[in-house]
């Protein structure tokens, strides 16, 4: 690689309990470097010397969670509509041109809350599927508005996001018209 600042970063995507060949870990709770989300990143420069023997500790992914509230007409959406719903914290940027991003979700529980457990530090987009009888109104962190913008998460769990969902969505109407000013009945 070029001379310069990097950042080396691991993320495990998947557990390591797979394949014809599994040799299982002894009891007891699993090490860090085998969970689903655990995470390193270290920051290097290379100069005109090679590298080596970079050591990076892996540790668990923090936790993103909070609560889904629905605004509108006032009635909450029925539970197989809640049950539908999928929070989405989808990393912003890719940390590799060669593995594609891979979005982590959540369902919606029966007090309307959400845990996503596995993001490692980075910039990220907190959405949220939406369904005919419940879309997005907006998305909050600490009470500050973040919809469809990226959020940082650090190395410690994320706790209050606030996701509201409405049964009124935006709508956008109008009316084509011509250079001439009359509606075009050809337009699409």
């Amino acid at each position: 690689v070029p001379a310069g600042n990097y950042r080396v970063v691991s993320h495990r995507f998947a557990g390591t309990l797979f394949g014809p060949d599994v040799v299982l870990p002894p009891p007891g709770p699993p090490r860090a470097a085998d969970r689903v989300g655990s995470f390193a990143q270290q920051e290097i420069v290379v100069s005109d010397q090679d590298v080596n023997e970079i050591a990076l500790h892996l540790r668990p992914g923090v936790e993103v969670s909070g609560r889904v509230v629905f605004r509108g007409s006032g009635r909450r959406p029925p539970a197989d509509v809640i049950r539908q719903l999928l929070v989405f914290v989808s990393p912003f940027e890719p940390h590799s041109r060669s593995f594609p991003i891979r979005p982590f979700s959540d369902g919606v529980d029966a007090k309307d809350g959400f845990a996503i457990p596995y993001s490692a530090p980075g910039r990220y987009l907190l959405t949220v599927n939406d369904s005919a009888s419940a879309s997005l109104l907006g998305v909050s962190v600490a009470g500050k508005p973040v919809t469809a913008r990226p959020i940082v998460i650090g190395s410690t769990n994320l706790s209050d996001v606030l996701i509201e969902m409405t049964d009124r969505p935006a709508e956008v109407t109008g009316t084509v018209r011509s250079r001439a000013g009359s509606p075009d009945a050809n337009a699409g």
